[in-house]
């Protein structure tokens, strides 16, 4: 629904091309809704998901594009910074919070330790690293925006909550 909101609202005024992750069978009832508030919709399996830009830049045929936006930390195996002028990301959590918070929970220097550490910095980079030659960097939580700010104080983060109406809850 967040997504939906999104594109449905910007979709009053723009253009929207939207590359997604596919997996048949399960996505198609949300690409149907999704559908004509878009002008044109890439489905990319998931099995074949990322490394993409050259399926992306032949489907866009030569559309000048204001803004891509990122919204899952694999969509950046797709970043290619001729797509727009304008590139950001949104984290849908701080993922590397949550897994410092898991970390705390466990034995120090255990098998199961090293392995939570390990996967933090594989986070870490997905979030600080990849997002960083990016316009932009969205997070959706104040306390997200902070944790990444205390991190990684080079970077900018605004805050933008998830997109609800509140039509949707009369």
């Amino acid at each position: 629904n967040r997504v939906l909101n999104f594109i449905r609202i910007l979709s009053e005024e723009n253009d929207i091309y939207l590359a997604a992750c596919f997996i048949p069978n399960e996505d198609e009832k949300a690409l149907e809704t999704i559908a004509p508030y878009c002008r044109s919709i890439l489905k990319i399996p998931l099995w074949k998901y990322g490394s993409n830009q050259a399926e992306i830049r032949s489907w866009l045929r030569g559309v000048s594009i204001d803004i891509v936006h990122y919204e899952w930390t694999r969509s950046l195996e797709n970043y290619d910074p001729s797509f727009a002028k304008y590139q950001i990301f949104t984290y849908m959590e701080a993922a590397s919070l949550r897994q410092l918070i898991d970390i705390e929970n466990v034995q120090p220097l255990s098998d199961l330790w090293a392995t939570k550490l390990l996967e933090l910095f594989h986070i870490l980079r997905l979030e600080l690293v990849d997002t960083s030659p990016l316009s932009g960097r969205i997070a959706v939580t104040t306390k997200d925006a902070d944790f990444f700010r205390r991190l990684f104080p080079y970077q900018e983060y605004a805050v933008l909550n998830h997109g609800i109406t509140f039509d949707d809850f009369c």
